[in-house]
């Protein structure tokens, strides 16, 4: 990462010498390595052809080149073994993750890895690559991303990043709240679901 050239050269004077010393070197980046879950919308809403308000809009689209735009950055930027990247997809229940719209979550995973590894970026944008449908059941995406980083013992920077395209339609029935600077707060939860269809009440 550095040259040191020396040399000295005898003037015309006896005994005197002109020393002559060249130093290079790269730049130094201290790197903090980090791991990065994303948290993404897959529900039907996101698709171009989806009747609810978006206008045509391929956000579905925008999110699949967004991420593996975001991995091939990472990578050129010579960070790839710095930075972790996982995965969790969030729709509504019955429509990801088993495979039936009896059996599924409402989630897909993809765990940790290194966003150099040629696999762990095709694991990631093959996750996303089926058409997205359901609802917006947020806090699950939510929740199963916090798991992943809070099960994560590395050490490293934790971050979780949001990707969605609007209020949740799809949330646990609240049982108790508080208001915060003006803001209402669920702070517990039920087991059932609020489902209105158009937006979360609460």
């Amino acid at each position: 990462d550095y040259q040191i050239r020396k040399y000295a050269k005898e003037t015309n004077t006896p005994g005197l010498y002109d020393v002559y010393l060249n130093v290079k070197g790269n730049t130094q980046q201290n790197v903090k390595p980090v791991d990065i879950v994303l948290v993404v919308d897959m529900s039907g809403s996101m698709e171009p052809d989806n009747p609810e308000n978006n206008g045509g809009t391929d956000r579905a689209g925008a999110v699949r080149t967004g991420v593996k735009n975001f991995l091939t950055y990472i990578q050129n930027a010579g960070l790839g073994d710095y930075v972790n990247v996982g995965l969790i997809g969030f729709s509504s229940p019955g429509y990801i993750g088993g495979g039936n719209k009896t059996t599924g979550p409402g989630y897909i995973r993809v765990g940790l890895g290194k966003a150099g590894n040629t696999s762990q970026q095709q694991a990631i944008n093959s996750a996303l690559s089926p058409t997205f449908n359901g609802g917006t059941y947020t806090q699950i995406g939510l929740r199963q991303g916090s798991a992943m980083l809070n099960t994560d013992t590395s050490g490293n920077k934790k971050m979780m990043i949001l990707l969605t395209d609007g209020v949740p339609t799809f949330s646990d029935k609240v049982k108790n709240s508080v208001v915060e600077n003006g803001t209402l707060y669920g702070t517990n939860f039920g087991t059932t679901r609020d489902e209105p269809g158009y937006t979360a009440q609460l």
